[in-house]
């Protein structure tokens, strides 16, 4: 069965999403967005204030399905950190990591 959102509305499954982008690319959803992440100069548990401390390796489906608000969400529940998570942030949109990800109106 698949999962609903409050509205009553089919929901996204986060391994059906990762596995389907994982498999075009041959990669892991950590793979996917590490790769985006690089290019707006955000490391995986890096040593600078902005890179992103992960916490739980759930983290990447989360993202990949539910977009920005799977990772402010995940952020919250405390899966990642950052020292500086304006500045990782901010790098992130400059980058337009955001356009690439699921939107509240595509859920």
């Amino acid at each position: 069965m698949e999962p609903r959102l409050n509205d009553g509305s089919p929901g996204r499954r986060p391994e059906r999403i990762a596995a389907g982008i994982a498999r075009r690319r041959r990669t892991s959803a950590r793979e996917v967005l590490a790769e985006w992440l690089a290019a707006a100069d955000i490391g995986i548990d890096g040593s600078r204030p902005w890179d992103l401390r992960v916490r739980d390796e759930r983290l990447w489906n989360r993202i990949l399905a539910d977009g920005t608000l799977g990772l402010g969400e995940a952020y919250m529940d405390g899966w990642w950190d950052a020292t500086r998570v304006d500045e990782l942030v901010a790098r992130a949109l400059r980058a337009a990591i955001n356009t690439r990800l699921p939107s509240m109106r595509e859920t």
